[in-house]
This record gives C-alpha cells, structure tokens and sequence, in this order.
C-alpha cells in the first residue's frame, strides 16, 4: 500500500509587533533585543495590545460561540438538504409547512455570516482606533535618533562646533559714563529658549520687534517646538531649502551649533537664559511630572518635596522625558544631563557655550539682563518693555529651604553652569556700569509701569478662572489653573488695543496668529485631556 505524502507545512505567519502575537513569542526578551530608547516604545505596544486584548475579550467570546452556532446549523442544515431532497420528493415540497421549514433553514444559513463579520467589523473599528492613539504617541518621537538616555560626548561637541562666533568676554558695551558709538539694530537672533526661565517673555519681546520690522521668522511644523527633545536639525524648520537663511530662530528646541549654523546668516547674535535651578526643578516638575509615563513610578499625589527626598529611586536615566526631571537646561543647551557636575569635561562645555552665546541672561536678574540685550542689539527702550508671562500664582512655587538645597544638589550640572554665568553676567553688568545699569533698570520699570496702567485692568495679571478672553489665556498644566492670564481695558483705542493685547498674548496663541500650524499640539492637548493626562 502506498503511503500518503505528509500535509504541507502551514504557511509562516506574520508578526505582529504591536499586537497580540507579542505574547506567542517566548515572551521577547526585549531588554536584550532592543536598545534603551526603543524599549519603551516596545512596552507602549504591548500595552495597547494587552489593552486591546482585555477590551476586546467579552466580545471575542461572543464571536466563537456565534461562530459554532453557525457551524452547527450549517451541519445540521447539508442533512436536512440531502433529506429533503431523496424523502421529501419535488411533489411534497407544495406543502405549506414543508416549505416554511426549509426557508427557515435557509435563512438561519445566512444569518450566521452577518453576525460573524459585524463582529469582526467591531473587532476592526477598535483595533483601529486604539493603534490610532498609539500612533499618537509615537508620531512625534524620531525612531533613528532617540534622545532618551545618555548622550555621546562626540554628538554633544559636533553640536557645538560651527561657524565664527564671539563669546561673552568680548565688550559688549563701553564704560561707564562714556557715550555709545552709533549701531543700528540687530536683527539676526537665535534664542535658546530654555524651558521655565522666563523665556516665554523673551520669545513674546522677539516675536514684537520681528513683526515691527517686518522679519523672517524660523518657525517648526505642527508644532510649537523644533521636534523636541531631539537635537535640533536644519529640516525641522517649516519652509526651510538648502541657502535659506531667517532672521530670528527662538522656539523649543535642543541646541545644535552645527544644524543651526546652516538656517540662521553669519554674523547672528546668539543668547540664551538660564534660572536658578533650586527654583526651576520645582517649577518644571509641576510642569511636566505627569509626561513621564509608563517608566516612571510616580503617583498622582507625589509632590516635589517627596521626589527630592529619594530621587534615584524615582528617576531612571533611560525613562521616557527623563531629561525634564534632572538637569534640565543643561539638556536644553545639548549636553548630557546625566554628566556628573565634577566631571572634566564640563570646563570645556562651558568654554564652548562661552564661545557660541554671546549673552546668558540670568532670569533672577532679568531687567539687568534685558538692559544688557538692548545695549547689545543697538535696541531702543520700548523693544524690551514686557509683561510676565507663562508665570504661576503666588504662593505656589515656593519650595521650602530644604527642598531648595536638595533641588540644588540632584541637579549639580545646571547648578555649575548657573554659577558661572551668573558670575559672567555681573562681570558685564560691572563693565557697563553699575550706576548706568540701575538708572536704566528704573526708566524700564517706569515704562512698564505706565504700560500696566493704561492696557491692564488691576494694573497685573490675574487667574484663569478670572479671564475675561479665552484667546488670552495661558495654556494649564493638566489638572492645574495655576498659570496667570491678563484682563485688557475694553475702553482702549484700536490701535493700543492691539498693542497692548500682542504684550501679553500666550504663545501659541500668538504662532497660530503668525501663521504657524499647531494642529499636531492641540491634537496631543485634545488627548490628554481626554484621558486626564
């Protein structure tokens, strides 16, 4: 007797990375298959997919018992076909029962398919959607270059290096008493708006002055960031062709010498503040504490205080946005947030930012500063008069003194280099002449003043749930109203109306009106508070 050739093998599957074949695969040991950065993006699939799982399970179970009810009625409806048609006979097929009897067979035979494929449509519809909230998260994240985690030394130094530049020991005014030479105003502009330094007012002053002279801004796509934290590159301006140069650059972004060098013309002035880190770590873990999912093991209820107490037990290096809990504009400014304080070659990275900012404003000494950026940009008084923006109520940020000093201590890389150039910028303020500085401070303060007067209601800011016009309000933390807005006087002309209203306009609000897209921001706005993030 012959023997039977054995079955074909079945045809090889196709992995589902971001779905349920996850768990078939010997459980993946991806700690070991993946780098650090791709890790989490791999839990945040099995998650969804466990997620989808558990969503979908009930209905699943729904699905087979339909489906061997339809298998059973389909057995049972070939036999009664073959019976009816070798006992029944054509002739018995005229009886009214008989007939009723087999269209109710036959329509019991097509009711199974349509509940079988409503059920998969359903099963489809919430696969979808849940992959679409996925590709939410991922959509903004470069796969090719992950900033989580430690940085290379090599990247951080390439980033730094480019063009001719002057660094803070150059003059930047004349002595005191002496009268200034004739200049005309800069318009060439990279700010490195670093996050919680006061740099939401210094980007509404540049936002002014580009709009008074009719300036080229360099402003990112969909959002309101240059793809942040990635390093920042060349393509991620919007309208950007190899040889196009822009005037003024000073959204979020990670600061790349190099890429930067390539948008922004020779002979551009580069500045950047910096904010006294005891102060900031306070400030952006009420910011940002709730955009540390998944790799963190904070809870709801954990404050600041409590962090501090024991932060290398909260804090992992390779955590998604661990950057905003350590060090954070040491990050911002491209270095590696995870260098210790001590190490050698921070003294180098501080020559190199000497060397490419031409000014480090200290947001502690902020009139000082702006007073300094004036005199350095050939500026007049009224480029720099503001108001304070993106600023918290009073009484919600004031850290006690212990966790003062441990915020100083957790994060010693922005503490050393806020030492030094605070130093540098009172080094500056001694050469432009201290008198001369506090005679400009005080007709600062009386602008602003005479401003707050006649564009303010109550002459200051006050709290959201107390603003009049929604268009000016600030953007909230989730589950906050602690960010400060500004009522207008309705009584004003058109013309001081509209000045006073580009003062204290919140940012995104004012990109949107310069023509920049945010769909992808208030898009990721729209779903966090959707899922209370």
């Amino acid at each position: 007797m012959a023997t039977l050739p054995p079955p074909p093998p079945p045809p090889p599957q196709e992995l589902d990375v971001c779905g349920s074949d996850v768990d078939k695969v010997e459980r993946i040991n991806y700690k070991r298959t993946f780098p650090s950065p791709l890790r989490d993006l791999f839990r945040l699939c099995s998650l969804s997919a466990k997620l989808e799982s558990l969503l979908s399970l009930s209905a699943g179970s729904t699905c087979k018992r339909k489906k061997k009810k339809k298998e059973k009625r389909s057995t049972i409806q070939q036999t009664l076909d073959v019976v009816g048609k070798r006992r029944l006979g054509v002739r018995r097929l005229n009886n009214p029962s008989d007939r009723a009897d087999l269209a109710a067979l036959a329509s019991s035979r097509m009711a199974c398919p349509r509940m079988s494929c409503s059920c998969k449509r359903r099963f489809v519809l919430l696969g979808l959607l849940l992959n679409v909230v996925l590709l939410v998260v991922c959509l903004h994240v470069d796969l090719i270059e992950f900033p989580w985690g430690s940085t290379s030394r090599l990247s951080e130094s390439s980033c730094m290096q480019a063009g001719t530049t002057k660094g803070s020991d150059t003059p930047i005014s004349r002595e005191e008493n002496v009268a200034p030479f004739p200049c005309s105003p800069h318009h060439d502009i990279m700010f490195l708006k670093t996050h919680k330094a006061a740099g939401s007012t210094v980007l509404n002053i540049l936002l002014r002055f580009g709009q008074k002279y009719s300036l080229r801004f360099a402003f990112p796509r969909k959002t309101n960031d240059f793809s942040y934290p990635n390093f920042f590159k060349r393509d991620y301006v919007d309208g950007y062709t190899p040889g196009t140069h822009f005037n003024i650059l000073a959204n979020h972004l990670r600061f790349c010498h190099k890429e930067l060098h390539e948008v922004m013309p020779v002979g551009t002035v580069y500045i950047t503040i910096l904010r006294d880190p005891g102060l900031l770590f306070d400030s952006a873990y009420h910011y940002f504490a709730h955009l540390v999912p998944f790799t963190w093991k904070l809870s709801g209820g954990l404050t600041a205080e409590e962090f501090l107490r024991d932060p290398s037990y909260y804090y992992r290096p390779s955590g998604f946005n661990a950057h905003f809990m350590k060090n954070l504009q040491a990050f911002d400014l491209g270095l590696d947030n995870n260098l210790h304080s001590a190490d050698p070659h921070v003294d180098e990275l501080i020559h190199n930012i000497e060397q490419t900012f031409m000014l480090v404003m200290i947001s502690e000494y902020f009139d000082e500063s702006l007073v300094l950026l004036k005199d350095l940009l050939c500026w007049d008084f009224d480029d720099i008069v503001y108001f304070k923006l993106n600023m918290r109520a009073a009484g919600t940020f004031q850290p006690s003194g212990e966790a003062y000093g441990r915020a100083q201590a957790w994060n010693g890389l922005d503490l050393r280099l806020y030492k030094h150039f605070n130093n540098s910028l009172w080094h500056l303020i001694r050469r432009y002449g201290i008198k001369r500085m506090h005679s400009d401070v005080v007709e600062l303060h009386r602008r602003k003043g005479q401003l707050a007067y006649t564009c303010l209601e109550r002459g200051g800011p006050v709290i959201a749930e107390n603003v009049r016009n929604k268009g000016l309000q600030s953007w909230q933390p989730s589950g906050a109203t602690s960010i400060m807005s500004y009522n207008l006087h309705e009584n004003l002309s058109a013309e001081l109306y509209e000045s006073c209203r580009k003062m204290v306009m919140p940012e995104l609000q004012y990109l949107s009106e310069l023509g920049v897209s945010l769909w992808l921001t208030k898009l990721w706005s729209w779903i966090r508070e959707l899922v209370h993030w």
